[in-house]
């Protein structure tokens, strides 16, 4: 249920594997970073805003949910984090509603910048 870096490194090239990117899409692209001295994203990361999911709290719809998660159906292995490993829970547990099976990289972009060997991807 947990991934490491090692994990991580893995998956970057590994078509039958996706990291999700739980940041709000503002961070994710680089435009902004309020906690991490690096901003961006780790190399094929996708980004899914835990900040996306507020919509079902008052319209809970378990179809509504897979749908979200369409795109991430077919992968063998999904590793889900943020920043430093509080908003990825919510990612989680959606993604389990949806029938998937993600696990959790704990130590998330603050962990992956920690390494002066990791690449960062900017889209801005």
């Amino acid at each position: 249920m947990v991934a490491d870096v090692e994990d991580v490194k893995k998956a970057i090239n590994n078509k039958n594997q996706v990291i999700v990117d739980s940041r709000v899409a503002e961070r994710y692209r680089g435009e902004i970073e309020p906690i991490d001295k690096v901003p961006g994203h780790i190399p094929s990361a996708v980004n899914f805003p835990w900040t996306d999911l507020a919509r079902f709290y008052e319209d809970y719809d378990e179809s509504k949910i897979k749908e979200h998660y369409k795109d991430l159906a077919g992968y063998d292995k999904i590793i889900v984090h943020c920043g430093s490993g509080i908003t990825p829970t919510v990612n989680l547990l959606f993604m389990e509603a949806a029938g998937l099976s993600p696990i959790f990289y704990v130590g998330g972009y603050s962990d992956w910048i920690s390494y002066e060997d990791n690449e960062v991807v900017k889209e801005i």
